[in-house]
């Protein structure tokens, strides 16, 4: 459903209404692009922390991998569900959620004191940011009419680009000057802000609670996933394939 400037409506935002149609086209892609670009900051930084980590937590290069494999397993499987979940609660509620829930994980990361609970927030981190991406995009796209879609398309994938070299630059900066856990609380006032601009503008969309779930696929992509993930993991410390238990997995 569509109003009469080409945007998706259902019920307004309460910031939605203050500002001229135009301008909060922009306010409400803006708000998605950073969302999206809270989510790369997170995704491309780490690895720069990965050697400083390492030493803090006097853990072996295959168990510090760890904190990179527990983040693509949990954004994986959590991505595959967000469209489910979006139509089910409602696109504006999960992105409000996966903002809130990814800065909570995010805290923890930093202060995690062993890698066994790093490596647990760096799954909730992928679980709860995962649906940034794909709603972060949709979000964009709707906020324009059909002549300009190619126009959102783009805004959208250059502000995520962004996001990726953006959180590359500002890691290297913060393991050199500062220390490890500053590389996932500098997202903190980020996630303050983008949380804030999407309550005030990303409208609601109607929901679709009837729509189904594949249990049986969700189920199979996550032992798939689990498993490829398992091999590439331990499989140069087990041998790969000389090794039963990489066999098995």
């Amino acid at each position: 459903m569509t109003d009469s400037n080409g945007t998706r409506a259902a019920s307004r935002a309460p910031g939605e209404g203050r500002v001229p149609v135009g301008l909060r086209r922009w306010l409400i892609a803006i708000s998605a692009v950073a969302g999206t670009d809270l989510y790369a900051i997170t995704q491309t930084n780490v690895g720069i922390a990965l050697p400083h980590m390492q030493g803090a937590f006097s853990a072996a290069p295959d168990q510090v991998a760890w904190l990179v494999t527990s983040f693509v397993v949990g954004t994986t499987i959590m991505t595959v569900l967000s469209g489910w979940l979006a139509a089910r609660f409602g696109r504006r509620e999960l992105f409000l959620c996966a903002i809130l829930g990814f800065t909570i994980a995010t805290v923890a990361c930093g202060a995690s004191t062993s890698l066994e609970e790093a490596v647990f927030w760096r799954t909730m981190q992928g679980v709860l940011g995962a649906p940034l991406l794909p709603l972060g995009q949709a979000i964009t796209i709707d906020a324009f009419p059909q002549e300009q879609q190619g126009l959102a398309t783009s805004f959208w994938a250059i502000g995520a680009m962004v996001g990726t070299i953006f959180g590359v630059l500002v890691g290297g900066l913060l393991v050199e000057h500062a220390s490890w856990p500053w590389i996932f609380w500098v997202n903190v006032p980020i996630g303050i802000l983008v949380l804030l601009g999407a309550w005030l503008f990303v409208p609601r969309v109607p929901r679709d609670p009837g729509r189904h779930l594949d249990v049986l696929g969700v189920l199979a992509l996550v032992v798939g996933i689990g498993a490829v993930q398992l091999v590439f993991n331990r499989g140069e410390r087990l041998d790969w394939f000389d090794s039963g238990e990489i066999a098995v997995e």
